[in-house]
């Protein structure tokens, strides 16, 4: 019999180190690029590191970028394990969000990002 132990894993929360740009306008459409750590599901290959398909055609998830849990990122692609890129969405009115990334059930900690009327 194998030890409780020898089964148990753990996976790190994604975790950001920068946004670029840091604002945006409230119609959206800009590509945010977001730099961290961990924004690769935590199964995933080096193979395909996007969160689609995974090994054995297991469905990976794919993370999710928030904008004040109201608004999500657009079109997230994961560059690499450090690289998101995402399309910023529009919103109704100018705003001072906090930005976070969540993948598997584990988030980031929020940054904040202005949406401004330019």
């Amino acid at each position: 019999p194998r030890r409780l132990i020898d089964n148990l894993f753990f996976y790190h929360g994604p975790q950001i180190r920068s946004i670029e740009p840091s604002a945006g306008a409230v119609f959206g459409g800009d590509t945010l690029t977001i730099t961290g750590h961990f924004f690769s599901p935590p199964a995933a290959t080096s193979k395909d590191a996007s969160g689609g398909g995974g090994p054995d055609g297991v469905n990976l998830p794919k993370p999710v970028v928030f904008f004040d849990d109201s608004y999500q990122c657009d079109q997230v692609q994961v560059v690499s394990d450090s690289v998101l890129k995402c399309v910023v969405p529009a919103v109704e009115k100018p705003l001072t969000a906090t930005l976070r990334v969540s993948l598997a059930g584990l988030s980031s900690s929020s940054v904040g990002y202005g949406i401004h009327l330019w």
